[in-house]
């Protein structure tokens, strides 16, 4: 059964970036990535880096946020999080293609995860544990 509503799958369909909230040992870190959400089991990736800090903080404390927003109207989804590295064997041919096309489908090129020198590729899955949507409009 789905925890989400109809909004809620609206509006993150809506956005392809987020701000995932990570930290280790009281020390928070916050990090823009560009995002895929599978609808079918209602859980986020993203790709990044394994020298970033935010995969060294998910690798110590799987406990995360995430915040997606607009400015105009003003609305946000916001919620509390569990996080993994994802190997690419856990992820089907579909589900891989559309969290690589997320970077390649972006206005600029390279995209900022091909700035990143240190450290190999690697997958994220996100998983809800409560959220919530407001439209503050």
């Amino acid at each position: 059964m789905s925890n989400l509503s109809e909004k809620d799958r609206e509006f993150i369909k809506e956005h392809s970036a987020m701000v995932v909230s990570t930290s280790d040992e009281n020390v928070p870190h916050g990090a823009v990535v560009f995002y895929h959400f599978d609808e079918a089991s209602e859980k986020f990736y993203f790709v990044t880096k394994t020298e970033t800090q935010k995969i060294k903080n998910i690798n110590r404390n799987s406990s995360v946020a995430l915040t997606i927003f607009s400015e105009t109207p003003p609305r946000t989804f916001q919620a509390r999080c569990k996080a993994k590295r994802a190997s690419r064997d856990e992820l089907s041919p579909e589900l891989l293609k559309r969290v690589l096309n997320v970077h390649s489908s972006q206005d600029y090129w390279p995209t900022p995860i091909q700035k990143i020198e240190e450290g190999t590729m690697c997958f994220v899955e996100i998983a809800l544990d409560h959220s919530r949507y407001r439209d503050y409009k």
